[in-house]
């Protein structure tokens, strides 16, 4: 194939990468399937804007990343929200697929003692089955009540509201890395899965306070206590919000079959 030479677009000749003229950019070679797959991860996980320079930033030097977006400076960072939607997906994939999710399911009901044909279990195999369909979002909604906590915690540092959202919609993208290989151990190990909540906190607070280490300079005491601390709290205020949500669910549930006998 001969070299392009001339703008594909306006047949301006090129004097570059790009058309002085149009600002056409001179891209070379046929549509492969190759490319298309190429074109198709870049427009998942936008690798151009730096999703795997987050990833690692967020692992090596989280002040770095969570300051330059509070200070709004262009850099090649994925947008946060993109950020823990793309990572929380891939986990509720690998959480699904592993069979993790029926392991903990089948936890509950023997923790609780639920009869499987019961009114109770049958109620509660919809709310699971809609929780699994809903996952990535439902663990993303944790993110604002963890943002309440942090925002409490260090509201001497004089950050708002706005910016601890965003910062721990970042540690949350992050969160849901981390959880993905401990995904793989609860399958090798299922005896773990009754202790998957409290492992949970144990892990996403240590992470939380090693991001909090780095954003606000604090010694190991503090990030630690202040780290677990915001993700006890984000997590009970997340699940008093969830069972107010279910019992208005159930209320209205009730409700509704009643009408229609």
């Amino acid at each position: 194939m001969h070299p392009t030479t001339h703008c594909k677009n306006c047949a301006t000749e090129l004097q570059g990468e790009f058309c002085f003229h149009c600002g056409q950019k001179l891209i070379e070679g046929r549509l492969t399937v190759k490319v298309l797959l190429s074109n198709f991860f870049i427009a998942i996980v936008n690798l151009e804007k730096g999703f795997l320079h987050t990833a690692k930033l967020l692992f090596v030097d989280p002040q770095k990343i969570i300051r330059d977006v509070w200070n709004r400076v262009n850099m090649p960072y994925t947008p946060a929200f993109r950020y823990v939607l793309i990572w929380a997906t891939l986990a509720v994939i690998v959480n699904v697929g592993l069979g993790v999710f029926d392991l903990q399911e089948a936890q509950m009901k023997e923790t609780f003692g639920v009869q499987e044909n019961s009114k109770t279990a049958r109620m509660q195999i919809e709310i699971m089955e809609t929780m699994k369909k809903y996952m990535s979002f439902v663990m993303i909604m944790i993110v604002p009540f963890l943002a309440i906590g942090s925002h409490r915690l260090f509201k001497k540092e004089g950050f708002n509201y706005a910016e601890h959202l965003i910062m721990n919609t970042y540690f949350m993208g992050q969160q849901a890395l981390i959880g993905i290989p401990f995904m793989f151990i609860m399958i090798l190990l299922p005896q773990l899965t009754q202790y998957y909540m409290f492992i949970g906190i144990i892990i996403n607070g240590l992470y939380l306070a090693y991001a909090f280490k780095s954003v606000f300079e604090l010694s190991n005491g503090q990030a630690i206590w202040r780290g677990i601390l915001t993700y006890i709290i984000g997590y009970l205020l997340y699940m008093v919000a969830i069972m107010i949500f279910t019992l208005v669910g159930i209320i209205g549930y009730m409700i509704y079959v009643k009408v229609l006998q």
